[in-house]
């Protein structure tokens, strides 16, 4: 059985984002990895920054942003290729390695069940 992959991401925006950025990048994200849009995105203006979230028939994908700080969350049932993800997060929300840039990747599941 294939494992999935769950990818989190911060970084530092070289600008604010609007949320048309953050629409562009829910909706460009899944099509570049593979994965199937299946509601959304939804974005939502918060106090500092903005929020967004696209459900995948595999699971999810956010984008959270604090002033020039910008978090990313991918989380899917099947593996996809995390450095097209990255790059294009690079790209389109103009992503740069600040102090606290973090990148984590891990593995989907459980290598043995949790016990009860």
């Amino acid at each position: 059985m294939e494992r999935g992959q769950h990818l989190l991401f911060q970084g530092g925006s070289k600008r604010l984002l609007t949320g048309a950025d953050i629409r562009e990048f829910l909706i460009r994200c899944p099509q570049a990895i593979g994965l199937t849009i299946i509601a959304g995105p939804l974005i939502v203006r918060q106090e500092s920054g903005w929020a967004g979230i696209v459900l995948i028939a595999e699971s999810h994908i956010s984008v959270h942003t604090d002033g020039l700080e910008v978090y990313v969350d991918v989380f899917s049932c099947r593996q996809f290729p995390s450095k097209d993800v990255i790059d294009l997060a690079y790209d389109l929300l103009c992503l740069y390695d600040m102090p606290g840039s973090a990148i984590r990747q891990l593995e989907r599941g459980w290598a043995t069940p949790p016990s009860r």
